[in-house]
C-alpha cells in the first residue's frame, strides 16, 4: 500500500549521506480540490508544459509520428501540427517549449532520425529546420536521458548521454548558431537527466549515475569557454530508487531569485524491503556543494509488482511555494503535493500536503506511460499534463 505524510522533516548528514530521522505524521491524501480534466490526444506522450502571463496553458508533445502543439488561450484546446517524429518513447520528455510575445519555439530530439529539430511559429505558420543531424560530430551516437530547455535569449540548453561515454551539457549559441558542449561526468547506461535554468539563464542539472542523482552547475556561458571545464561545478549525490526504469524518477526545480535547488525524487528503499519513498529536498544555498538540511518524505509506497512508473515534475514559485506531481506506483494515479499552506503561513518549506487526484486516469502502460509536467498560472491555477498510456490529459485546479 501507500502511506502519505504531512511532514517528515529530517536532518541530512552530508558526511554519511544519510537521514537522521524518519517520516512522521501520517495523513490521508484526500482529493479536496476540484480538478477539471481534458483529453488532448489519444496518442500523446513526452510532453512539456508552459503557462503564459495571461494564465493560458501551452504544451508540446509527441503524438505517434507527429510533434503537436496545443493551447487553451482561446478558452478551449486547439491543436496544431508542428513537425514529424520517427522515434519512440525510450527518452524522457525530449522536447522544449518557449513562449515568446509573438512567437513559439519547439525543439525536440528525434531518436529515430537521430536529429535535433526546431520548429518556430511566427506570422501564423510553423516552420521547422534541423539544428543538428546525424552527420554532426555530437550525434556520433544516439542520445540517451535527454533533457532540453530554451532560455530567455532563445538559446537551447541540453543534457544527454552522448558519445557512448559520458553525460554532456550542450549549448546552442544563437549568435552564431553553433553548438558547444562539455563532458560533465563519465557514466554508463542507463542514464537520465533533468535540466533547469535560473533567472540568469545559468543551467542547473541533475543526472543519474546508477542509483545516485548527481548535481551539476554551469556558472558561465559555455560558448565563452568552449571545451573548458572551468565553468563546471559537480555537487554531491542523492540516493535513488532503481525503479526498473531507464530513469525518469527525479526532477529539479530552481527558485526564481535565490537559485536554491528543489528536488523531487523516488528514493532508494531500505535493504531487504520493497518500499519506495517519494522525497523532497531543498539546498540551503545556491552553491552546488550546499548542504540540504531540509527534507520531507511525502509518501512511502510498497507496490506488489513493478515500480517502473516512477515519474515526477516540480515547479517553484518566487514566494518559495513548491508544486509537485508524481505517480503513486501502487494506485497508479497522479498525486499532487504542495507546501503552500505552510510557506504562506510563515512555516517551514518542507511541510507538504499530498492530494491524490481522483479524476486522473489510472496509468495503464504503453508509450510514454506516466509522463508528467506541471506549471503554475495566474490566480493560483495549477496545470498538470499526464499520459495514461491511452492519451495525453490536462488536469487543472485552483489551489487557494
Amino acid at each position: 500500500g501507500t502511506k502519505y505524510y504531512y511532514t517528515a522533516t529530517a536532518l541530512y548528514d552530508s558526511g554519511s549521506g544519510t537521514l537522521e530521522s524518519s517520516p512522521t505524521t501520517e495523513v490521508s491524501a484526500t482529493a479536496n480540490y476540484l480538478w477539471t480534466t481534458a483529453l488532448l490526444a489519444t496518442g500523446g506522450y513526452g510532453n512539456t508544459l508552459k503557462v503564459d502571463g495571461n494564465g493560458a496553458a501551452h504544451v508540446a508533445f509527441i503524438n505517434l509520428s507527429k510533434i503537436q502543439y496545443a493551447t487553451n488561450a482561446s478558452g478551449q484546446w486547439v491543436l496544431e501540427d508542428v513537425g514529424t517524429f520517427e522515434g519512440d518513447d525510450t527518452e524522457a520528455a525530449p522536447l522544449a517549449l518557449r513562449i515568446g510575445a509573438s512567437y513559439r519555439i519547439v525543439v525536440y530530439y528525434d531518436n529515430g532520425a537521430q536529429v535535433l529539430r526546431q520548429a518556430t511559429y511566427a506570422n501564423s505558420q510553423w516552420q521547422s529546420h534541423s539544428l543538428m543531424t546525424s552527420a554532426h560530430p555530437y550525434m556520433s551516437s544516439l542520445w540517451k536521458g535527454v533533457s532540453l530547455t530554451i532560455d530567455s535569449s532563445d538559446r537551447l540548453h541540453a543534457t544527454a548521454y552522448m558519445n557512448s561515454d559520458a553525460i554532456y551539457y550542450c549549448l546552442n549559441d544563437q549568435e552564431g548558431g553553433a553548438f558547444s558542449r562539455v563532458s560533465l561526468e563519465a557514466v554508463g547506461l542507463p542514464v537520465s537527466s533533468s535540466l533547469v535554468l535560473d533567472s540568469s539563464n545559468i543551467a542547473h542539472a541533475l543526472y543519474k549515475i546508477g542509483a545516485t542523482a548527481r548535481e551539476a552547475y554551469i556558472d558561465k556561458p559555455l560558448f565563452d569557454q568552449t571545451g573548458s571545464r572551468d565553468n563546471i561545478r559537480i555537487g554531491g549525490g542523492l540516493s535513488l530508487s532503481d525503479g526498473g526504469d531507464p530513469g525518469r524518477n527525479f526532477a529539479i526545480g530552481i527558485h526564481p531569485t535565490d537559485s536554491r535547488r528543489h528536488t523531487a525524487i523516488y528514493a532508494g528503499s531500505a535493504a531487504g524491503t520493497s518500499e519506495v519513498a517519494f522525497e523532497y529536498w531543498i539546498s540551503d544555498t545556491a552553491s552546488v556543494n550546499s548542504t540540504r538540511s531540509r527534507h520531507a518524505t511525502i509518501a512511502t509506497m510498497v507496490p506488489s509488482g513493478s515500480t517502473s512508473l516512477q515519474r515526477t515534475a516540480i515547479s517553484v514559485e518566487a514566494t518559495g511555494v513548491v508544486h509537485i506531481a508524481f505517480i503513486d506506483v501502487v494506485s497508479r494515479k497522479v498525486v499532487y503535493a504542495t507546501n503552500k499552506a505552510s510557506v504562506l503561513g510563515g512555516g517551514s518549506a518542507d511541510l507538504f500536503v499530498p492530494v491524490e487526484i481522483e479524476s486522473a486516469t489510472e496509468i495503464l502502460g504503453g508509450k510514454g506511460a506516466g509522463d508528467l509536467s506541471i506549471a503554475v498560472g495566474a490566480n493560483n491555477q495549477i496545470h498538470i499534463m499526464h499520459c495514461s498510456g491511452l492519451g495525453l490529459r490536462h488536469l487543472s485546479a485552483t489551489i487557494d
